[in-house]
């Protein structure tokens, strides 16, 4: 689906209630919404909060979970640094057991929460209170009044106004409060629109940022892909190398490799039939020389790999050329049946009359 189709489809539908939504990069960790029925909106302005270390001291992840309309559950996880909990006992961090009361304040409202601590994790309930500010200030600026679920879903992603400044100076459209809504749903946020446009991407289309999101280009994704060499590359190629598998570690295996420099669309061709940098290796070390990635994509549609080239070798049959292994592979020659026929032959056949012996059947 390209980025526009998105874009058109997403301010036709709203996208409806999200399903499950894998983040990759950024502090968003993760959002799961399990509704059966309903709009997929809390259906009250309480839930439960859970905390757990991470490996930076300096932040905490930190979840909510919440009952939605109709029916099922909705949770989410995010990042935060500690300063944006100054009311959370140090000394439960550190691990002391005990319980606990703080407020989580974001922009569209306070979440107090109330708990224990249990060696370093901590969990419990909360109670959310809107702040009629933040409401206003979404109408006044034509955004428009968020409902009570959406303003708690908006509070639990963080949905600040300075993400909302942010996509205006980067020359966004104005979003709805539907929109906001799944921005947060799909871990769209402040520090992930200021990245793309650091890294080159000003996507100009809201549905655009949703759709690079969901796909799994990550800042990090873009900025590993720039420093091996493809800092070119639109949204939309991004997006396609990412669905088919092509990543930093594979582009910069391939490199390794020896192989020549090769295009993001040769790139994704060579992952989808299979090529990869060890496979090429394989080859190498098999006896195979000279050999491109078009030579590496044949190799692998016609099943011919080191182990099958180096069979052969060990048959008596080395530094066959690529042609001639496909040619081996597609006629079912294999290095056992050489070595069989060698031996009741009492000498070495030629590699075409090898292939002529297999044809006929062998010499039963």
């Amino acid at each position: 689906m390209s980025v526009r189709i998105f874009h058109v489809a997403l301010v036709a539908t709203l996208l409806a209630a999200p399903l499950a939504v894998a983040q990759a990069g950024g502090s968003h960790s993760g959002t799961h919404v399990n509704s059966s029925s309903g709009d997929g909106l809390p259906r009250t302005s309480s839930g439960e909060w859970w905390v757990d270390p991470t490996s930076d001291a300096s932040t905490l992840r930190l979840g909510f979970r919440v009952a939605l309309t109709g029916s099922g559950t909705s949770w989410n996880t995010i990042d935060v640094s500690l300063d944006r909990l100054p009311g959370l006992d140090r000394q439960l961090l550190k691990g002391r057991d005990g319980a606990t009361s703080f407020d989580i304040k974001r922009d569209a409202g306070t979440f107090h929460a109330t708990g224990k601590f249990t060696k370093r994790r901590g969990s419990g309930r909360f109670t959310f209170e809107a702040d009629p500010a933040y409401a206003r200030e979404l109408e006044k600026r034509g955004i428009g009044r968020p409902a009570s679920g959406q303003q708690l879903t908006l509070a639990m992603h963080d949905v600040g106004l300075a993400f909302i400044d942010a996509l205006s100076a980067q020359q966004y459209p104005r979003p709805t409060v539907d929109v906001l809504v799944q921005f947060g749903w799909h871990g769209v946020t402040r520090e992930y629109v200021d990245g793309l446009a650091r890294l080159g991407h000003r996507l100009g289309e809201l549905g655009a940022l949703i759709e690079a999101r969901d796909h799994g280009v990550s800042l990090d994704y873009i900025a590993d892909m720039q420093r091996l060499g493809f800092d070119k590359l639109s949204i939309e190629e991004l997006i396609e190398a990412r669905d088919h598998g092509v990543g930093p570690e594979y582009v910069a295996a391939m490199t390794a490799s020896g192989r020549e420099k090769l295009s993001i669309e040769e790139l994704i061709k060579a992952r989808d039939h299979g090529v990869d940098a060890e496979f090429a290796a394989e080859l190498s070390a098999a006896g195979l020389k000279d050999f491109g990635y078009e030579d590496l994509i044949r190799a692998r549609d016609h099943g011919v790999d080191g182990n099958f080239a180096a069979e052969l070798s060990t048959a008596g049959y080395a530094n066959l050329t690529l042609d001639q292994l496909i040619r081996a592979r597609d006629h079912g020659v294999t290095g056992r049946q050489a070595r069989k026929i060698n031996a009741k032959l009492g000498r070495r056949t030629t590699f075409d009359e090898l292939v002529r012996i297999v044809d006929r059947g062998g010499l039963d």
